[in-house]
């Protein structure tokens, strides 16, 4: 047998001597195992397909992967139960990705090998006994330990342990320096007939096997003999051309037929990515495809194309056609050729949605069951079809198993993979299509009852805004704008006849909320949660005059009750329409009362004496991003009225006059507390005349950039510059 693969591997050098793939001339390397004559052969026709590889002979697998983590090689065959453990990190192995699968190669034996007048007859006479279990750093060492171990033997206690390569343990052992060797490998076979191969206990070959998936149970050619194997792999690292990868695995499988002649165990290349324990090179899954040895179509993806851009085009019309009322159930129209588009609309939505979700559901269930699948194979070293099957095709079978029960020949072996299987089958697929449709509509219907106010909110530390008028929109968006500090969650409740009031005054919708009803009912005050409510702000009804607003005392006392019964400081402001209604306010718990007729009175009055009082009270009572009140000293080349009439002229409104002694700054909570003593306002009759260089002017500089240059003693303190 080592005679006909070292023929094979002189055959197969000069078959394919000529062949020169030179990856701009780099040197490349391949590592194998020193004494183990089937690594190197295959070794050698790796490395004669480009004459830049070198072969370089190492200990074993262990030894090679340490290599191709240090980048010292580019290449390397290795055995699987290694490479698995050393890729994962488990098994005491260091987690170590430095390569990747290019093909399986064939399958290595393990064999315990003694002399044919040996007094071993059963695998506990090994004890006390000197047995050569590989070179340190291959992987025979890794095998003959797990089986010695399992007997029950332990390196260095209960047995001696010699180191060296199987061809040095070979001559050891005929020259009678050992009892027994391991060997990981091509059937051992001597023609002498002085050694022979022990058999392994089937116990012990069954529990190792359940123990560590990736020895597999096999018989050895042309024998009845039962034992482990493993199987040779042939990797690469990563950092190796995609295009250098490429052509020497398209020239090995090129010839792949050839090499089972002479290497009659090489796996069969349509069994090369049954089992993957650990990941293939993306060019070897290419490769496979240009080959058709894996059937990769496009048709399935077309059809979720054209599926995606029906359903796209379904949902548009729906959209721009349908009108859903407040509960979320569609809106009949008056005209025919509406209730038409409507009625055909919603008959094809329901079986194009069908099949989408369908196809939906098949999809996640392939990649889910195929992804442990997948972790179940690599975990438990096991031929999975279901794990590596084409994508399409995991989507036919899935479909024909739900319609039929009819297996085709295989089935999920992981757990999970079992119980979503066998869960489409069960609940049948308009049951889950059933249930996709009916939580579909829940959330499309608990979508619309929240816009259009009829849902349960959860919100705290919030405003009601109970009621609503004109000054109602104004007000929420005051409080909503980029300019205000401390931002809150607002909920308006009101009964309006507008469907989706936030959409259609364009609140900001992650504060806003509505909530539809009488505000001084408590099943509403309990949806806009009211019990968790920080202020509440009542607008008074304008819509209904005969009432006398008395639906708002109402709402105070609702709002009271509903924080006192949660143990809530709710403050309550309400705006008073009738000033007989104060007293009712006041009695019942209102803690702030707006009256604004008399602000609009006063307000108007000051405007006729005084022009830009106006700007001014609204320059105090708005909060916003801009410094507008300004405390401006003369300029030193200047009068007072020279100086107001370039104010007058750039645009600033000049609101008054202040003394310097008598202006001090004071901050409470920041907000601004200016007292002011000998102030006075700048009239028609121009009282400018009357300020000396011991005065400011107090000024509403507005847009006008050019006032913050004119100055350098304007100091900004929130709103009040001076």
């Amino acid at each position: 047998m080592i005679k006909s693969l070292k023929c094979s591997g002189c055959l197969l050098v000069i078959l394919l001597f000529s062949i020169n793939v030179a990856a701009n001339n780099k040197t490349m390397r391949i590592v194998g195992a020193k004494g183990d004559v089937a690594y190197s052969a295959f070794a050698n026709i790796v490395q004669n397909i480009d004459k830049n590889i070198q072969l370089v002979d190492t200990k074993g697998t262990v030894s090679n992967i340490e290599l191709l983590n240090k980048q010292e090689t580019e290449f390397a065959i290795v055995q699987n139960d290694i490479a698995y453990y050393s890729y994962y990190g488990k098994n005491g192995f260091e987690k170590n990705k430095s390569f990747l699968a290019l093909l399986p190669l064939f399958p290595e034996y393990i064999q315990l090998i003694v002399r044919k007048d040996s007094s071993i007859k059963i695998m506990s006479d090994l004890s006390k006994r000197t047995i050569a279990i590989g070179s340190r750093g291959s992987g025979i060492q890794f095998n003959a330990i797990d089986v010695l171990e399992q007997v029950g033997l332990y390196k260095g206690i209960d047995y001696s342990a010699v180191e060296e390569n199987p061809s040095v343990s070979l001559e050891l052992l005929r020259n009678k320096k050992i009892d027994a060797l391991f060997t990981t490998g091509q059937p051992f076979e001597d023609k002498t007939g002085e050694l022979v191969s022990f058999p392994l206990p089937e116990s012990i070959i069954n529990h190792i096997s359940s123990e560590k998936p990736y020895y597999s149970i096999d018989t050895l050619p042309n024998s009845q003999q039962k034992t482990l194997s493993v199987i040779a792999y042939l990797v690469v690292s990563p950092t190796v051309d995609n295009n250098y990868v490429r052509t020497i695995v398209k020239t090995l499988v090129s010839h792949w037929s050839d090499y089972q002649v002479k290497f009659p165990n090489l796996i069969p290349l349509k069994q090369s990515l049954d089992r993957e324990p650990f990941p293939f090179h993306e060019e070897v899954v290419d490769i496979f495809v240009d080959l058709g040895l894996i059937d990769r179509s496009i048709f399935i993806w077309i059809f979720y194309a054209v599926l995606f851009l029906i359903v796209v085009f379904m949902i548009i019309v729906q959209r721009n056609h349908l009108k859903y009322g407040r509960t979320g159930h569609i809106m009949n129209s008056k005209f025919l050729m509406h209730r038409l588009v409507h009625s055909s609309v919603s008959k094809s939505a329901v079986l194009v949605y069908s099949i989408f979700s369908i196809a939906i559901i098949l999809t996640i269930m392939v990649v889910v069951v195929q992804y442990f699948e997948v972790a179940y194979a690599r975990q438990y070293n096991i031929e999975n079809k279901f794990a590596f099957m084409p994508f399409e095709e995991a989507i036919l079978w899935m479909f024909t198993f739900m319609a039929t029960g009819f297996e085709s020949g295989f089935y999920p072996h992981s757990v999970m993979g079992k119980i979503l299987v066998a869960l489409v089958p069960l609940t049948g697929v308009g049951g889950i299509v059933w249930i996709l449709f009916d939580i579909i509509d829940k959330k499309r219907i608990s979508i619309l009852k929240h816009e259009n106010g009829l849902a349960r909110l959860n919100v705290s530390q919030h405003i009601l805004i109970c009621g609503w008028n004109e000054k109602a929109a104004g007000l929420i968006y005051s409080l909503t704008s980029d300019d205000v500090r401390k931002k809150q969650n607002i909920v308006i409740i009101a009964n309006m006849n507008i469907d989706s009031p936030v959409k259609f005054y364009k609140f900001n919708e992650q504060y806003v909320d509505f909530c539809r009803g009488n505000s001084s009912d408590f099943k509403v005050l309990d949806r806009a949660c009211a019990a968790q409510a920080e202020t509440a702000i009542i607008m008074a009804d304008t819509h209904h005059s005969l009432q006398k607003n008395m639906n708002s005392i109402i709402t105070t006392l609702a709002l009271k009750q509903t924080a006192k019964e949660n143990d809530n400081k709710l403050f309550i402001i309400a705006e008073l329409l009738y000033k007989e209604n104060r007293s009712y306010f006041e009695s019942s718990g209102t803690d702030a009362i707006i009256y604004s007729a008399p602000i609009v009175e006063c307000l108007a009055t000051l405007a006729c004496l005084h022009q830009g009082i106006v700007n001014f009270i609204m320059e105090i009572l708005t909060e916003d991003k801009y410094s507008n009140i300004s405390a401006l000293s003369l300029p030193s080349n200047k009068s007072w009225p020279e100086y107001i009439e370039e104010l007058k002229n750039n645009g600033v409104n000049i609101l008054g006059y202040v003394k310097n002694s008598m202006l001090k700054q004071g901050f409470v909570s920041g907000d601004y507390d200016i007292n002011f003593s000998e102030i006075g306002m700048i009239n028609q009759q121009n009282t400018s005349h009357l300020l000396d260089s011991d005065y400011k002017l107090i000024v509403l500089n507005g847009n006008v950039p050019s006032l913050s240059n004119q100055s350098k003693e304007i100091k900004v303190f929130n709103n009040i510059a001076v």
